[in-house]
């Protein structure tokens, strides 16, 4: 974290009055390294969603009362594009920090949004 002074904001006797911070890398090692990490997470939950999806399509036949592999299968296919899409992001994006940290938060908006609507939905949609 860095603490960045605002050259335009001096009061009368010129000193800084105004700063805002900002999160920057140390080094180019702990970057890679990170860079790295995130790869490998990546990877695993890349075999994570091909498991659950196998799971998804073997219970596809239950009883329609406990049947929610429909809605499963597609929010694992929306975690497999937005996990396309991280995979761009941390490959092309992570010199510019403001654009990578849009970036995830987006994507993680679209994550959770996606599961908690697309389970609890069809759920409420039953009960009336």
């Amino acid at each position: 974290y860095v603490q960045v002074p605002i050259e335009t904001s001096r009061d009368r006797f010129g000193r800084i009055t105004s700063s805002y911070g900002i999160c920057r890398w140390k080094n180019d090692e702990r970057k890679e390294f990170w860079k790295a990490c995130i790869s490998l997470l990546q990877v695993f939950e890349f075999i994570t969603i091909l498991i659950l999806t196998y799971y998804a399509y073997r219970c596809r036949k239950i009883s329609t009362e406990y049947n929610e592999s429909t809605w499963i299968g597609l929010i694992l296919w929306i975690e497999l594009q937005l996990n396309g899409m991280l995979t761009l992001l941390v490959n092309f994006l992570i010199s510019d920090e403001e654009s990578y940290l849009t970036g995830w938060s987006v994507i993680i908006f679209f994550f959770c949004i996606s599961v908690l609507l697309l389970l609890f939905v069809p759920k409420m949609i039953a009960l009336w």
